[in-house]
């Protein structure tokens, strides 16, 4: 699999740029139930102190 820009909505996280497919920021973002390029925008535009810890 390879990133692709720009990234769809529907697209597994880790095709975001600096964003390691199986690295440590996104097995992070897995426990916290973000898999999607939308989970990850949604939680940004919602609550994006909560991205940082």
């Amino acid at each position: 699999y390879k990133k692709h820009y720009p990234p769809s909505l529907a697209d597994e996280v880790w095709r975001l740029e600096k964003i390691g497919k199986d690295g440590a920021f996104h097995k992070r973002l897995n426990k916290e139930n973000i898999h999607t390029v939308k989970d990850f925008l949604t939680l940004l535009s919602i609550d994006s102190q909560r991205l940082r810890s």
